[in-house]
């Protein structure tokens, strides 16, 4: 997928940004391009994961500045969450854990046990 989004005032007419246009085209909010490509269609599906694989990890690697642990790829952070998070669960703080109790009380089942850090 590829996709752009642009806050040049002379483009931002084109994709959309100014309500009043003159030129008779107008959208309010953000302009949105977005395109889709069956990878396959240019190589194969193997060769082109191994490819985004040493992209990441190169963009991973590059050299960073204040005290930025890594160079991450847009949705990176993310999906390192989801994995750490459906390994050791959700954090809930001690209020709502102890929300989650009380209802599980009244509904006659155990509560998931509380993880703390």
């Amino acid at each position: 997928m590829s996709g752009g989004w642009c806050k040049d005032p002379d483009l931002s007419n084109v994709l959309g940004d100014d309500p009043h246009l003159s030129n008779g085209y107008a959208q309010e909010g953000n302009g949105h391009f977005i395109t889709v490509f069956n990878i396959e269609n240019f190589m194969p599906r193997d060769e082109f994961h191994n490819a985004m694989d040493t992209m990441v990890s190169t963009l991973n690697n590059c050299p960073t500045e204040n005290q930025v642990e890594k160079v991450l790829v847009a949705g990176q952070k993310e999906a390192e969450i989801e994995k750490k998070r459906r390994e050791y669960g959700i954090p809930v703080n001690e209020i709502t854990y102890n929300e989650i109790k009380e209802l599980a009380s009244r509904y006659h089942i155990n509560p998931p046990k509380m993880i703390t850090s």
